[in-house]
C-alpha cells in the first residue's frame, strides 16, 4: 500500500524539480544576454549581440548589476531587467535596485524606474508599481509617477 502512495509523490516532487530547473534555466539565460558597459559619461545597458541597443543606467557610486531579468506574465516579449544600482545616503547608506522595461519584439527599451530600496531602517518609503493594460505607473518617493508605455 505503500509503495502505490510513494510513487506519485515522487513523480510529483520531480515535476516540479523539472519546472523549478527548466524556469531557472530560461532567466539564467535571457540574464545572460545582457551586459552593462561602462565609458567616462556613464554606465549602459545593452544585449551583448547588439551593442548599439544602449540605454543609460542609474549608478550610485559603483558600476551597476544586472540582477535578473523576467519576461512580464501578460506579454512574453516585454521584459524586466532588474539591476542593483549602487549605495546612496550622508547618514545612512540605502542600497537601490532599478529595472529597465524592454519589449523584445520592437528591440526597444520602453523605460526604466526605481524598483526597490533597502536600508538599515525599517519603514523606507517604496516604489509602488501599477500594472494597467497599456502602461505601467511607478510612484516614486523621490522622482514622482514615472510613467512607462508598453509600445
Amino acid at each position: 500500500m505503500k509503495k502505490r502512495l510513494l510513487i506519485p509523490k515522487i513523480l510529483f516532487l520531480l515535476f516540479h524539480l523539472f519546472v523549478a530547473t527548466n524556469t531557472y534555466a530560461q532567466s539564467g539565460s535571457l540574464k545572460s544576454e545582457w551586459q552593462v558597459y561602462s565609458d567616462d559619461k556613464g554606465h549602459y545597458l545593452g544585449l551583448k549581440k547588439k551593442q548599439f541597443k544602449l540605454i543609460r543606467l542609474e549608478a550610485h557610486g559603483s558600476r551597476p548589476q544586472i540582477m535578473k531579468v523576467i519576461p512580464y506574465e501578460k506579454m512574453k516579449h516585454i521584459v524586466f531587467i532588474h539591476y542593483f544600482a549602487g549605495e546612496s545616503g550622508t547618514t545612512e547608506a540605502v542600497k537601490q535596485f532599478h529595472v529597465v522595461v524592454f519589449n523584445t519584439k520592437t528591440q526597444q527599451f520602453l523605460g526604466k524606474a526605481p524598483y526597490r530600496y533597502i536600508s538599515a531602517t525599517p519603514g523606507l518609503t517604496q516604489p509602488k508599481w501599477d500594472y494597467k493594460e497599456d502602461h505601467i505607473a511607478v510612484k516614486t518617493p523621490y522622482q514622482g509617477e514615472i510613467i512607462i508605455p508598453f509600445q
